[in-house]
């Protein structure tokens, strides 16, 4: 299952297609120290990447994978 993966996201863009794809509690590795707080806030809904999917729930579109 993908719960005993741990994904490689240094980009902000790829952790947000993440948290949007497999929710919040996706385990995420190789975050820069100092964008731990806004990988926080994005796993809470708190930023723009998420927002529309924590006021909507599950009926928000998903958007493909970000480019390489």
């Amino acid at each position: 299952s993908f719960h005993d993966l741990i994904w490689e996201t240094p980009t902000k863009s790829s952790q947000a297609w993440f948290v949007r794809h497999f929710g919040p509690e996706v385990n995420l590795g190789n975050i820069p120290p100092d964008e731990v707080i806004a990988l926080e806030t994005l796993r809470l809904g708190l930023r723009a990447d998420t927002l529309k999917e924590v006021l909507l729930g599950d009926s928000a579109a998903v958007e493909p994978a970000p480019a390489p």
